[in-house]
C-alpha cells in the first residue's frame, strides 16, 4: 500500500512537471513551481527525484520493461530479446502513459539541460542493462566490452525509435500504422541487423 501510494504521489509530481515544463520551459521551471502546482513540498520532489532533471527521466514503467526483457534473456539472443521486450513493453502502455512519454521526448529535444538530464538517465540505463546482459552472457563487465556495447546498441536503437515516433506528428500505437513505437523498435532493431559495415 505504501508503494502504491509512492507510486501514485510521484506519478501525479510528474505530470504537473511535464505540463509546466512544456508550457514554460524546462530551464525557467524550478523545483519550487513545480511543488506548489503540484500541492507537495519542494523536499518530497528532492526525495522521490533528486531536482527537475529527475522529474524529466524518470519512467514509471521500468518494472514493465525489466519484466519483459528478463523474461527474454537467455532464451533468446540479446539483441532479439531486446527487441521484443522493449516492444512487447512499449504496446503495454496505456494512452496516459504514452502522452507522458511522448511529451518527455519533447522536452529532451527543446532543452539542453533537459537533454542533459536524459543523457545521464541514458548512462546510468546503459550501465543496468550492461550489468544484465554480462549475467546472461557469463562475462565479467570489467574486463569484457561486450555487455556494454550491447546495452548502448539496445539504448540507440530505443532512442531512434522514439526519436522517430515523436517526429511522426501522430504518434499512437495503431495497428498497422507507421506510428506504431513497437513497430518502430522493430525496425531499428532490423535496420541494425541489415547493415552490410557489419
Amino acid at each position: 500500500m505504501r508503494e502504491r501510494n509512492r507510486r501514485a504521489a510521484m506519478v501525479h509530481i510528474q505530470d504537473v512537471g511535464i505540463e509546466l515544463f512544456e508550457k514554460s520551459g524546462f530551464a525557467t521551471t524550478s523545483v519550487q513551481d513545480i511543488a506548489a502546482a503540484a500541492q507537495v513540498s519542494e523536499s518530497s520532489i528532492y526525495r522521490y527525484f533528486g531536482g527537475k532533471g529527475g522529474i524529466l527521466v524518470w519512467e514509471p514503467l521500468d518494472s514493465l520493461f525489466e519484466e519483459e526483457l528478463s523474461s527474454r534473456l537467455g532464451l533468446l539472443p540479446i539483441l532479439r530479446a531486446a527487441e521484443e521486450g522493449f516492444a512487447a513493453a512499449f504496446s503495454r502502455m496505456d494512452s496516459a502513459q504514452r502522452k507522458s512519454l511522448l511529451a518527455r521526448t519533447r522536452i529532451a529535444k527543446r532543452s539542453p539541460e533537459a537533454a542533459s538530464a536524459v543523457l545521464a538517465q541514458f548512462q546510468a540505463d546503459a550501465d543496468e542493462l550492461a550489468t544484465a546482459f554480462a549475467k546472461t552472457l557469463g562475462m565479467r563487465r570489467r574486463t569484457n566490452p561486450r555487455p556494454a556495447l550491447l546495452a548502448r546498441v539496445v539504448l540507440e536503437c530505443v532512442d531512434l525509435a522514439l526519436d522517430r515516433w515523436q517526429a511522426s506528428g501522430r504518434p499512437t500505437l495503431g495497428l498497422g500504422g507507421r506510428a506504431s513505437l513497437p513497430l518502430l523498435v522493430a525496425e531499428s532493431f532490423a535496420a541494425l541487423r541489415d547493415l552490410p559495415e557489419l
